[in-house]
């Protein structure tokens, strides 16, 4: 009898330690309790979602490259992804190493929006191809917004493949021509027509636009030269308009003039003349 009591006694000392632990425990506040249990649905995790939904090509289009080199072996796409912004994705070998870029809107904006644009005008709103001069190491290229009865607005680019920058050159509405890189790869010269009553001859342009690569300096523009003086003659009767027709060396090109008398009458002569794009002076051929 008297075990059992004892017995008895030490379990319930055993059991009052044990309910005094418990109760010490659970009253005690837990590391882990101020730290709140993480959402799924947490802003962190919606950014994330969103940003993942954003970077997801809609689509693809692969541009064109013109003047191409396999030791540079340029590739180039326009990437639109979900949100509907389109960026140029440019890949290329410089000095041996692989380099891959994106330019987006706050370098080229004008393609914002580019390829919704075209889908919804259906003409205009393109990058029809990039021109390569490696002895520059740049890229041009034309971007291309609305187009209205052939004229289209236009937006020139170069690229430095070394310096990865980008810089607009110029700007009109036209129907333009495709690059030419004179044999040294020192002048890019290109020609578009910006007169619709004009359009008569339409594979006759009536400006040139002659970009020194080096520095990419326009050192002609239309009949005026770096310095806004007009080249060849000035004779106060006749209006002079040029369209581009080839490279005859690195240092002369041979251009078409277009003269026009400026009484209205609508005459028009036309010659091949050169123009040396060092001297600044046009020779009738």
């Amino acid at each position: 009898m008297k075990n059992k009591k004892l017995f008895l006694s030490i379990s319930y000392v055993v059991l009052l330690s044990l309910l005094i632990a418990g109760a010490i425990l659970f009253s005690k506040p837990s590391n882990n309790s101020i730290i709140p249990q993480r959402n799924s649905l947490t802003e962190e995790n919606l950014n994330n979602g969103i940003l993942a939904y954003k970077s997801e090509i809609n689509s693809k289009e692969d541009i064109k490259i013109v003047n191409n080199r396999q030791k540079l072996d340029l590739q180039a796409s326009l990437i639109e992804n979900m949100n509907g912004e389109v960026t140029i994705d440019i890949s290329y070998k410089i000095e041996g190493k692989k380099v891959n870029k994106t330019i987006d809107t706050s370098k080229v904006p004008e393609i914002r929006n580019l390829l919704r644009f075209r889908e919804k005008f259906k003409k205009g709103y393109r990058i029809d191809k990039i021109l390569v001069n490696d002895k520059v190491e740049k890229l041009y290229f034309y971007v291309r917004g609305r187009e209205d009865n052939r004229l289209t607005q236009t937006w020139l680019y170069t690229y430095n493949l070394k310096t990865s920058s980008t810089h607009k050159l110029f700007y009109d509405i036209g129907d333009f021509s495709d690059f030419n890189l004179s044999p040294d790869g020192k002048y890019n010269a290109f020609a578009y027509q910006n007169n619709l009553e004009s359009q008569k001859h339409e594979s006759i342009k009536n400006k040139v636009v002659i970009i020194r690569c080096e520095d990419d300096k326009i050192i002609l523009n239309g009949d005026k030269d770096v310095n806004g003086k007009t080249i060849g003659q000035d004779s106060g009767l006749y209006i002079y308009k040029y369209d581009f027709i080839k490279w005859e060396n690195p240092e002369n090109c041979l251009l078409k003039q277009i003269s026009e008398i400026k009484d209205g009458s609508s005459k028009v002569h036309e010659q091949n003349v050169y123009y040396n794009v060092v001297e600044n002076k046009i020779k009738v051929k």
